[in-house]
């Protein structure tokens, strides 16, 4: 048993490894609390799971304004992921600048980094760059940060890209395995609970 609070701790980078919808509710389910809680969550979505109508709770359903503290971009490619957190490290202006002590998530973090038109070399150096941005922005801005890895990756996730997944992060937990199957985005809930 996990308790949510050691997912979500200031500077601190957490990965979580496990099926694609467990890994997404957890997120779903901490980026609810911190919102309830009146912080900002700024999610990188690199596996096209992030649904807003998802964030809920019972203390956010009084108010429709909730979402506004929610701040979401999506990546589609390695080059994507790579510039999005270059910028988030070096804002251009204040408005720009992350809140501190928020909640950073970032979904499918190194899936597009295993895109083979990238290369093995530069699909590493691309992602091992990045990690190291997101640890520094951690630091800086104490954020707690929350990246997840699908187990049920295609292609699956290399050693190599685990291992450094691994290295960089302060904490790198793994969720039993679940018989989900990738069709089906519910079912999860009671998993949830147990490894909360």
């Amino acid at each position: 048993m996990i308790p949510p609070e050691d997912l979500v701790e200031r500077s601190r980078v957490v990965c979580l490894e496990g099926g694609r919808y467990q890994t997404a509710e957890i997120a779903y389910s901490l980026a609810s609390q911190e919102i309830s809680t009146g912080k900002k969550v700024y999610w990188v979505d690199g596996g096209s799971m992030l649904d807003p109508s998802r964030i809920t709770s019972p203390s956010l359903s009084k108010s429709i304004d909730y979402l506004d503290r929610l701040n979401a971009c999506r990546a589609f490619t390695a080059h994507q992921m790579s510039e999005i957190f270059r910028r988030m490290e070096r804002p251009r202006d204040e408005r720009d600048t992350l809140e501190e002590e928020s909640l950073l998530i970032v979904t499918s973090a190194h899936s597009m980094f295993l895109d083979t038109q990238l290369g093995t070399v530069e699909g590493n150096m691309l992602l091992r760059n990045t990690l190291r941005r997101i640890r520094r922005i951690s630091r800086i801005r104490r954020l707690a940060v929350l990246i997840t890895i699908d187990r049920g990756n295609n292609p699956p996730t290399p050693p190599k890209v685990r291992n450094l997944l691994r290295k960089s992060c302060d904490d790198f937990l793994e969720l039993p395995l679940s018989n989900e199957k990738s069709s089906t985005p519910g079912g999860e809930t009671q998993r949830l609970t147990e490894f909360l």
